[in-house]
């Protein structure tokens, strides 16, 4: 958002740096749970097959899988809760920083648009001024003819035959 600015204050890059990196944790915790999740639901149903198989053919039902990845969910969720808290509080750290900071923020800001304005201004003369000399020759054409029209052609035509 301050890639102008940023480079003048460095907590604020500090700051949105964070913020930037625990939005990504967080979408990695939620991409896990959310995993974990539908492993966990599929584990169940085997457990149940497999067991239900097993009495069936009268044998020990096998130890279920679904118990270890329902702990590791749980984990994973407390991780994605603490993350979703973190983040909320460094996006309150931003926040306090930009409503503290806001005057010089908004200053260097006039300034960078002022820099890019000038950039801006000096591209768009280079430009105006190849654009003018490309049609200039255009321009020379078109007064050549108006002044001075081409010859009229001193081809004629042949003698059309009539029939009778």
């Amino acid at each position: 958002m301050f890639e102008a600015i940023i480079e003048s204050l460095p907590e604020l890059a500090k700051l949105e740096s964070t913020v930037s990196d625990l939005e990504r944790q967080h979408g990695e915790a939620s991409a896990r749970v959310q995993s974990l999740a539908h492993k966990t639901g599929q584990a169940r149903e085997d457990d149940l097959n497999r067991e239900a198989a097993a009495l069936n053919a009268g044998r020990k039902p096998p130890n279920p899988t679904e118990p270890r990845l329902a702990e590791q969910l749980a984990d994973a969720g407390r991780d994605a809760e603490v993350l979703q808290r973190r983040l909320a509080l460094a996006q309150g750290e931003k926040a306090r920083y930009l409503a503290t900071h806001h005057a010089t923020i908004l200053g260097l800001l006039g300034e960078a648009h002022a820099v890019e304005g000038a950039r801006v201004a000096a591209a768009a003369g280079e430009a105006l001024a190849a654009l003018l000399a490309y049609h200039r020759a255009e321009d020379d054409a078109r007064n050549l003819q108006r002044l001075h029209p081409a010859p009229a052609s001193t081809i004629v035509a042949p003698p059309k035959l009539m029939r009778y």
